[in-house]
Order: C-alpha cells, then sequence, then structure tokens
C-alpha cells in the first residue's frame, strides 16, 4: 500500500497544527497519528506488515515497508517486541485515531517471542549462537531458565565441529556430553557411522604396518611387536573357539551318490592305470554308497579326477563348466566361488565328443556344501588362491616345524586361525624369518582376513544375542589393547593414523552402548559367503509398549549389499504373524526380490508364520534418518526425559523371522 506522507509519531507535547492528528493519553479505545490523506487511504479489514520500532503502553509503531511509520493501538501487546517483524489487520479508522490487530498466531513467531523473552531473563544477548539454543530447547520441550541455557553455552562452547542441536539432544538423553560422544553422535543422526567401514579400514592398516616395519626395522624389535600384536587376536581366538562344521553326502539321495560313483569310475577308467590310485577309488565309492563320505573330501577327489580329465581332452575341445573356472592341478584346490556359478543343468549338460565323463549334476549340491563349510571355517580355500597358499607355506618353512600344518596350508583345508596362532607360537624361533613373513603377501592376506573374520559376525552367531553382547565386549578389549600396544611402541604418521582409526571405532562402541540404554539401536557387520554386509537394526516399538505385548514388536533392519545396494526391511511381527515392506534403491533389486520372494514365504512358513511381503522402489532417497525416528519416537509426550531402557542383550530376537 502507498502510503503519500510519513507518519509522524504520536507525542502529547507537539503543538497541534491542521496538518498533524494529535491523540491525547484519554483516548479510550485506539489511538493513532497520521495525515488525512493516510486516514483516508486506510479501510477495515486492510492488512499492513512492518518492524515493529516501538511499544509504549498499547501504542505500537510500525516501520512499514516503503520507509514511513505508523503509530496505532493494539489491544494485545502480549506476544509483540521491538524488532519484530509482522502482520496487523486495521480493526478501526477515524481522522484521530487507528486501531489494529495483531495477526501473530504462527508457531514460529510465538517461539521467537519465547526465545526473546528466554534471553532477556537470562540477560543474553540475542547472538545467532543463542537463539539457535534456545530454539532447540524449545523444540524438544526442555527449560529455558537461565541455568539451561548457560549450561548449553559452555557444553557447545568445549566442542569442536558440532551441531548446536547435537548438545541439545545429548542433554535431553542423558548422553555425555564429551568430543567423542558428540561427534558419534552427529554421525549417527546423520547416517554416516559405520562399523563395517570402520573394520575394513582397520583389516587394511594392520598388516600394512607389519609390511613397512618389516621392511624399514630389524628383525628381533619387529617380529616382537609383531607378535604382541598377534597375541591379541590369538587370545581372542583361543578363548573363542569356532565349532568345526563338517557335513557328508547322506543329504543326497541315492541315485544323486550313485551319480557320484558312476562319474568316478568312469573318470578313472579313462584315465592311465597308474594316474588311478585303486585303494582310494575303493575306498571312496563305498563311503558315498553307504553316504558317510564328507562332502570335502567327495569334492577334493572329484575335482583331481576332472582336472585329468581336461588334460586328455583335445586342445580346443575343452569341456569345461559353463560360466566356471575350474583350474586346478592335480592335488589341489578350486577357487570355490567359481563353483557357485554352475548349475545342475549346466553340469549335466556336458559331455563332450571326446566321450569322456563330465561332472554330473549333484555334484553342484557336493560343491555348495563344501563351499559353506569352507566358509564357516574360514578355511584357506575360501579365500586364498592355491599359488598363494604355495608361497604361503615356503614363508612358514623355516619358522612352523610342523609338515602336517605346512601340507594342510598349501591344500587350503585348514582354518586361518590356526595358522595365525600357529605363527604366533613360533615367532621366536627365527625373528628373521617372521619379519620376512611380516613383509610377505600371503600374510598380510590372512591377517587381513583373520582381523574381519573375529569383528564380523556369521549368520549362525546372530542366532543368540549372548553373541552379540560378546561381540562388542571383545571387541572393545581388542580395540583399547590395540590402541595402548601402538602408542606405547610406535610413532611416525601411518602409526597415528591408525591408532586414530581403533579410538574412533573405539568412541563408536562406547556410543552404541550409551544409546543402547534407551533405544533398542544396534549395528551387526555381517559376514555372508560372498561379501559382508553393513546392517543396522533399529526397533521402533517403545519399551512400555514392548512390556505390555511381548509377541507384538516393529523393527527396521537396513542392509547395504553389494549387489542389492541400500535395502530397507521393515517387519512387524505380532505373535505368528509377520508382514514386512522391502524397500531397495535399485528397480532390477526390487525385479530380483519381488521374483524370488516366494521362496522367502515358504521358508517362513515351514517355520511357523504366517507372512506377507511388499517390494518397492524407494520413491524419497532424503527421508528421514531411521536415528531420528527413533529419537523422536522415545521421546513421551510430556518432553520429559525417557527412563533408561534395556541393553540390547536382553532381547533376543527369532531369528527364524
Amino acid at each position: 500500500m502507498a502510503i503519500e506522507s510519513n507518519i509522524i509519531r504520536n507525542n502529547p507535547t507537539a503543538p497541534s497544527n491542521p496538518g498533524n492528528v494529535n491523540v491525547g493519553r484519554n483516548t479510550g479505545s485506539a489511538v493513532g497519528s497520521g495525515t488525512m490523506s493516510m486516514h483516508s487511504s486506510l479501510a477495515e479489514g486492510q492488512v499492513l506488515k512492518g518492524e515493529i520500532t516501538d511499544i509504549r503502553g498499547k501504542n505500537v509503531t510500525i516501520s512499514l515497508s516503503d520507509k514511513s511509520t505508523i503509530t496505532a493501538q493494539v489491544k494485545d501487546i502480549s506476544n509483540l517486541y521491538i524488532g519484530q517483524t509482522t502482520a496487523f489487520r486495521v480493526t478501526a479508522v477515524s481522522p484521530r485515531f487507528i486501531a489494529l490487530e495483531s495477526l501473530l498466531q504462527d508457531i514460529s513467531n510465538q517461539e521467537n517471542l519465547a526465545v526473546r523473552k528466554a534471553l532477556d531473563a537470562a540477560d543474553l544477548p540475542p547472538t545467532e549462537r543463542n537463539v539457535n539454543i534456545v530454539q532447540e530447547l524449545l523444540q524438544n520441550r526442555m527449560p529455558i531458565n537461565k541455568e539451561t541455557i548457560m549450561n548449553m553455552i559452555k557444553q557447545y562452547s568445549a566442542l569442536d565441529d558440532v551441531s548446536v542441536k547435537t548438545v541439545v539432544l545429548m542433554n535431553k538423553y542423558n548422553i555425555p556430553t564429551t568430543q567423542p560422544m558428540a561427534s558419534q553422535f552427529e554421525m549417527y543422526s546423520t547416517g554416516e557411522s559405520s562399523l563395517l567401514q570402520d573394520i575394513d579400514v582397520v583389516s587394511e592398516e594392520l598388516p600394512a604396518l607389519l609390511e613397512e616395519l618389516s621392511a624399514n626395522a630389524e628383525a628381533t624389535p619387529v617380529a616382537t611387536f609383531g607378535g604382541r600384536l598377534m597375541s591379541i587376536l590369538s587370545e581372542h581366538i583361543e578363548s573363542n573357539p569356532k565349532p568345526i562344521l563338517s557335513a557328508d553326502v547322506a543329504m543326497l539321495s541315492a541315485p544323486e551318490r550313485n551319480e557320484l560313483v558312476r562319474y568316478i569310475n568312469e573318470a578313472a577308467a579313462a584315465l592311465p592305470a597308474e594316474a588311478v590310485d585303486t585303494e582310494q577309488l575303493t575306498t571312496i565309492t563305498a563311503a558315498i554308497t553307504n553316504g558317510t563320505a564328507s562332502v570335502t573330501d567327495v569334492k577334493e577327489y572329484m575335482q583331481q579326477l576332472d582336472n585329468m580329465i581336461k588334460q586328455l581332452r583335445p586342445e580346443g575341445n575343452s569341456e569345461t563348466l559353463e560360466g566356471s573356472e575350474t583350474s586346478v592341478t592335480q592335488g589341489g584346490a578350486e577357487d570355490p566361488a567359481s563353483v557357485t556359478a554352475v548349475t545342475g543343468t549346466e553340469v549335466g549338460a556336458l559331455s563332450g565328443e571326446s566321450g569322456l565323463p563330465s561332472l554330473p549334476p549333484a555334484y553342484s549340491k557336493v560343491a555348495a556344501s563344501s563351499e559353506y563349510i569352507e566358509f564357516n571355517n574360514n578355511s584357506l580355500s575360501s579365500f586364498m588362491e592355491p599359488e598363494m597358499r604355495e608361497s604361503l607355506a615356503e614363508s612358514l618353512k623355516e619358522l612352523v616345524p610342523s609338515n602336517k600344518l605346512l601340507q594342510d596350508v598349501v591344500k587350503g583345508n585348514i582354518s586361518a586361525e590356526e595358522v595365525f596362532t600357529a605363527i604366533n607360537e613360533n615367532i621366536h624361533n627365527s625373528p628373521k624369518a617372521a619379519a620376512s613373513l611380516f613383509a610377505s603377501k600371503p600374510f598380510t592376506e590372512l591377517f587381513r582376513t583373520v582381523i574381519r573374520d573375529s569383528w564380523t559376525l556369521t549368520e549362525r552367531e546372530l542366532k543368540s544375542t549372548d553373541n552379540i553382547t560378546d561381540y562388542y565386549r571383545q571387541l572393545a578389549d581388542q580395540l583399547m589393547k590395540t590402541t595402548e600396544l601402538i602408542k606405547a611402541n610406535l610413532s611416525g604418521t601411518a602409526s597415528q593414523n591408525l591408532t586414530s582409526q581403533t579410538s574412533q571405532m573405539s568412541d563408536s562402541l562406547g556410543f552404541m552402548n550409551e544409546l543402547n540404554n534407551m533405544f533398542q539401536f544396534i549395528q551387526l557387520p555381517i559376514k555372508f559367503q560372498d561379501q559382508t554386509v553393513r546392517s543396522d537394526l533399529y526397533v521402533y516399538t517403545k519399551k512400555e509398549e514392548l512390556r505390555r505385548h511381548p509377541d507384538k514388536i516393529s523393527v527396521l533392519l537396513r542392509l547395504d549389499m553389494e549387489h542389492l545396494g541400500h535395502l530397507d526391511i521393515n517387519i512387524t511381527k505380532e505373535k505368528g504373524r509377520i508382514d514386512s515392506s522391502f524397500t531397495c534403491s535399485d528397480q532390477s533389486a526390487v525385479d530380483l526380490l519381488a521374483k524370488n520372494m516366494d521362496m522367502l514365504r515358504e521358508t517362513m512358513a515351514s517355520n511357523g508364520y504366517i507372512f506377507s511381503a511388499r517390494v518397492s522402489k524407494e520413491q524419497n532417497t532424503a527421508s528421514k534418518n531411521p536415528m531420528q525416528l527413533l529419537l523422536e519416537q522415545s521421546g513421551s509426550p510430556d518432553g520429559r526425559i525417557p527412563a533408561a531402557g534395556n541393553t540390547v542383550n536382553r532381547y533376543a530376537f527369532d531369528l527364524r523371522a
């Protein structure tokens, strides 16, 4: 609205003149001053917007957008303050006064008023930091008295690279406001914290540190330090022995076992007599027939035969398995990953023009079972190529006196933990050989694998919450000992970076423990057969609800998979019914899951559950972080601090679900 002339501020002592309207103090309902043209341009119901520059009694002076001013009477000034920009509606206008009604009804302006009053009461200036602190306190329904505000200012000033919101929320949930905790809170609340990523980094840097020391320091101190470093993991391995898995071919049907025997006999008949150990052949075929032969022995024996058969085929007519890479010499073991790509149809379709036998379809089941066993036993054959195993055995000759162990290393049928422990026990036999071993690629791969296996969880270990509790306790202990060992013995950039990484992991574990005093949340770095997966488990059912209805629970399992990408699985379980939704970031993953969902339904039904599932593509990539939802869910309606709840070890989840 254009105003033709400036409105003069109300002044009772100013002389009266025809150009100005002077309103006395005895005006009853409203007071205003302005030119006659101003009054003539105003109408009841008109809306004015401007900045409040003065408040005297009920008279409010407003600076309008065109720099003109107006002084009028406002009935309710309780929510108004100088410096505030807001809107007014004209309720009355006459030659002698103007009456306005404040339109200050929106929440943000109400909050601004509360912020101003709180800072005035605390005798604090309205700086950006102070305003933000009071705003966060208001939004989280926390006290805005002087003591609370001053406490927040003190804590915020003592922390680096931390937001006001983090400080307020940490106070709300009684989390210690230390620098490590605050940094972790920020990372968790934005979804940036990943225990698996930290494990990946440390599992690369620890072996690299030993390799670097071996190249730049004397053998004896390197061997001593390396032994102490390995002992931290060896103690964990010895105190937590994993059961050795095994399986025999009794899992196959009689016709399938006959397939295996027939192939072995046909392959033996096709090979030169001197190439076949008749006694061994008789023993293994008899064991296959009665179902007592181990799948690992059968797989290894059939691999040997298949390799020798390939050598008999004419050049250019090699009948290898489509999609596989079976290129193993006699007595060795093939890369187990290649077997998983072979289907029974592919294997059974092989019969070459040469008339030589090909591996039967039943072999795929044997290979898959053997691979599963090798993976869970962490056998060398599950992650190390034959050439690397031979190189490792050669490096161990001067250090480890056991010929059997060296033979098992070459075959790959020994676990990484067994080899690691044997090395640690024999380091002082030859410091020079130990230092040389530390510098080798096979040892680096062995060390890395042992770290990752010790610091991740397999599906079998997830079946018990005691295992999860022990996992975090032991991981924290190993990290503390590793950090202290490196700090006490080494210096330099590499060691400092490593201790910084292990310290960060320790901080992450400590923070997660604090969170689990209030929320049901945990990170689970899971080791699957062909990949490791970051998983976050959020339990959204409130604790009081769980106490009242223990059979009803709502959770979110968030996974980052190598091939499926980001995957959110929302699950609601009530007694024997499970409703789920799978949300993927990629359409191809949606199609794959939908295509195979019947397999999951059948599995759940076989375990006694009524199961429903829905698969969809993620629509809003900027959706709220689950940690934010968890924080909001945990706050009580009256804004009080939630009571400390149960830690994760007090909850048992049915892993069939």
